[in-house]
């Protein structure tokens, strides 16, 4: 059977590893990537730059055409504090909103030399989506990311599409596999609500299948039709029965037969980027890592209070531009507009960055159709006129922010 010579390895979309050894946070940004993680600054270098070389691998095995990235953030936190986000012994997660991906993962080391898994897990979705492909049934959204996450760079080469171990001995040892029929249209939170070792089958499902589809190439163009129908809003019966000539208990067979087959991965030239050499993180104090965490909870739209903890890094440093973002936004959201419009203010006088100009922008678009609904006491044309104002600043130098992008053209056409 092809998975029976894999160890077991404690890794993967629900089993965590243990606890870090370093209390240090790090900052780090490389091309469209931010990264906030706890343990060293070779670590938070390392989680960008290896997401960026499996960036040009992925696009070409996932025929990615879109050549703008969503940026993307990454927190690698101890167990403890990631679970504050996630409720769940999750080792990643994410969540794409069309114009940015935010992933947590547990910053522990890990066996095997898998350290960056969550952060391939994650990445691997702001590359679907950046191609406005990160959409579809569930099984492809928790799969195509579980298969590409297991990389392994050895010097200037790279083995992609691995048989990722923990998945593999579930598949083994777990009983039968979830028939096609039901599995192709189960809801991960419906497997979830069926126990632990349901939803241990269905990742590990999700992640088989889409390996046999993306790296083994089992019906890659049916599974492909399949995928752009229920995109484009079909149920998911009516595109099987559209893309496929089989039945799904013949799928089913097909799937078993697979798993006494030999397994392949991609072996591919992935040199490092000579551009990067020399980078080095930097060290964040208490007050940055709490104003980042405060933002996290608004990305990720679950956690701490961003509100309390924005609040107080301002008590002891009131121009930091990471909890002001995270107040403005995070106001908007709970709809005190006039306190949001206080953090855009302060954000622009006191020489906004980029990113920042960005949410201001964002913020602005969201206050002015509040007030043109009557649900602000503002002025709306006012606020229309700055948000077109900051969104053309933020585009202005060649940046190719979609948020930006799709608010401007938005307003530009109902002036």
């Amino acid at each position: 059977m092809r998975f029976l010579s894999c160890a077991t390895l404690l890794l993967g979309l629900g089993l965590s590893a243990a606890a870090p050894a370093a209390d240090d946070y790090w900052g780090y940004t490389y091309r469209n990537i931010d990264i906030t993680a706890s343990g060293t600054n070779a670590y938070a270098v390392n989680v960008a730059r290896y997401c960026v070389r499996l960036d040009s691998l992925l696009t070409q095995i996932l025929s990615i055409r879109a050549s703008d990235r969503l940026p993307t953030h990454i927190y690698a936190l101890p167990a403890g504090q990631m679970k504050l986000y996630t409720a769940g012994d999750y080792s990643s997660v994410y969540r794409s909103s069309g114009y940015d991906t935010t992933v947590i993962l547990d910053s522990s080391e890990v066996s095997n030399g898998r350290h960056y898994w969550g952060a391939y897990f994650g990445y691997t979705a702001t590359l679907l989506s950046s191609d406005r492909l990160l959409g579809g049934p569930d099984w492809y959204m928790v799969g195509v990311p579980s298969v590409f996450a297991d990389v392994v760079f050895e010097g200037a080469k790279v083995k992609i599409g691995n048989v990722t171990p923990g998945f593999a001995n579930t598949l083994v040892t777990g009983g039968a596999l979830i028939p096609m029929r039901t599995f192709l249209g189960l809801r991960q939170r419906d497997a979830e609500a069926k126990g632990k070792h349901f939803l241990d089958m269905y990742d590990a499902e999700a992640w088989y299948l889409a390996r046999e589809v993306f790296v083994e190439r089992l019906h890659r163009a049916e599974f492909g039709k399949y995928l752009d129908l229920m995109r484009q809003g079909k149920d998911e019966a009516a595109a099987f029965a559209a893309s496929f000539a089989i039945s799904y208990e013949d799928l089913d067979r097909e799937l078993v037969q697979a798993m006494h087959e030999r397994a392949h991965v991609y072996i591919m030239d992935s040199p490092d980027d000579p551009s990067a050499g020399g980078a080095v993180a930097t060290r964040l104090d208490a007050t940055e890592v709490k104003a980042r965490l405060a933002l996290l909870s608004v990305r990720y739209q679950q956690g701490p209070d961003a509100l309390q903890l924005g609040r107080e890094v301002l008590q002891k440093a009131p121009a930091n531009e990471t909890a002001l973002r995270a107040l403005a936004l995070a106001q908007l959201a709970k709809g005190d507009y006039a306190e949001a419009l206080t953090a855009v203010d302060q954000l622009l006088a006191q020489g906004a960055s980029d990113a920042a100009r960005a949410d201001c922008a964002y913020v602005l678009d969201g206050l002015a159709r509040a007030a043109a609904q009557g649900d602000a006491h503002l002025d709306a044309a006012a606020l229309r006129q700055r948000a077109v104002a900051e969104y053309r600043r933020v585009l202005s130098s060649g940046g190719t922010d979609r948020r930006s992008r799709d608010g401007l053209a938005r307003l530009e056409h109902s002036l």
